[in-house]
Parts: C-alpha cells; structure tokens; sequence
C-alpha cells in the first residue's frame, strides 16, 4: 500500500510540475484564438485607431498627412488619407482584411458587434 501511496505521489507531482499536454490539455499560449475573437480584437483596435486620427483632426483642423503624424500606431495599418476629414484603414494583416472609412464607422463597428457580444446582429 505504501509503495502504491508513494507511486501516485510521485505521479501526481510530476503531473503537476511538468503539465503534460496529455493531461491538462494546451498551454493557453500555444492556442491559437477563434476566427471571430480575432476579428473582433482586430475591429477594436482599428476603431482605436481612427479615434486617434479624428482627435488629431479635431485639434489641428485636418487629418494627418502620415498615420504616424498622429502618435504610434496601435497596429500595422495602410492609412489613405482622400480629403481634411476623411480617410481609409487598412488592416496590412493578411489573416484579417479588414477596412475602415471616416465616413462608414458606425457600420464597421454594428458589422463586427456579432463577435463582440456573441449574437446576431439585428438589422432595423
């Protein structure tokens, strides 16, 4: 009984000192997150983005000639600056094409509100 007491304590120890993947699943660094948790997070800091371009807009009266004019960017984006008050986002991540025009925020943020809240999206 003791050597079987002491095996398992050995066992157990080892389970978890080494936590092999086998008995506690993936480490949670080594797993990738789901499509929509991704676009959802990518949306996110595109908003952010363009908040911090209308921010430099509504302190200068024109938008930035270069994104970087406007701070360091929160991510890797193609900026397209058309006129003083409106622009173009581009997401340079070719897992997750995604853009954002001034003028179509509302509509970028309501298209990716289905991954934020984790429901459809109802439409008036």
């Amino acid at each position: 009984m003791y050597v079987a007491s002491g095996i398992l304590l050995v066992l157990s120890a080892w389970s978890v000192l080494a936590r092999p993947e086998i008995i506690w699943g993936p480490a949670p660094e080594s797993v990738a997150p789901a499509q929509d948790e991704y676009e959802a997070q990518a949306r996110a800091v595109m908003w952010l983005q363009a908040q911090r371009l209308f921010t430099y807009r509504f302190e200068n009266g024109v938008l930035p000639q270069k994104l970087q004019d406007a701070g360091d960017p929160y991510g890797a984006f193609i900026y397209h600056r058309w006129s003083d008050s409106t622009f173009e986002l581009k997401s340079a991540d070719v897992r997750m094409p995604l853009t954002l025009r001034s003028e179509e925020l509302g509509d970028f943020l309501r298209s990716g509100s289905q991954f934020l809240h984790g429901e459809p999206v109802k439409q008036p």
